[in-house]
């Protein structure tokens, strides 16, 4: 948090305001903290998880291709409700790292991710300027951020 204090002062002599401005920056350990790696709910996420949501639930026979599209995708079946935004720090940076490491070569290399937790699995994508992000590259990652499967890209 960045914290402005401004002082006014006055002179006899001379009626004038001199704003003085210091400026401190607070954080935990007095250093600038930096933006977290996790990237925030936004219109990509929302249809990310509309999308997880139909495949976690999806059932044969009424939506067999559904139900191919997550077993390709290694996502296993799960209520709905266990997809969510996961906005852990350190679960991020294992993405994260999980990611750049499949997907190397990424200009700019990517330094936020999206991260979803689908039932006992992770889905990941860096949205790349310029590309929709169902043509991003999207990796489905285990409970121990390894690799298992990925989309689009």
């Amino acid at each position: 948090m960045v914290v402005i204090n401004v002082a006014v002062h006055r002179r006899t002599s001379m009626r004038f305001v001199a704003l003085v401005a210091t400026v401190a920056i607070i954080a935990g350990s007095g250093s600038i903290q930096a933006q977290s790696v996790c990237r925030p709910a936004d219109a990509q996420t929302a249809n990310m998880i509309r999308y997880m949501k139909v495949l976690v639930a999806a059932t044969v026979p009424a939506d067999s291709e559904s139900v191919g599209v997550r077993t390709a995708y290694k996502i296993p079946a799960a209520s709905p409700t266990q997809v969510t935004l996961v906005a852990t720090e350190s679960k991020c940076k294992s993405a994260l790292a999980a990611f750049k490491a499949k997907v190397p070569g990424q200009s700019p290399v990517p330094t936020r991710i999206y991260v979803l937790a689908v039932g006992s699995v992770y889905v990941v994508w860096n949205p790349r300027q310029g590309v929709e992000s169902e043509w991003a590259p999207h990796l489905i990652l285990n409970s121990k951020f390894q690799f298992l499967e990925g989309f689009g890209g």
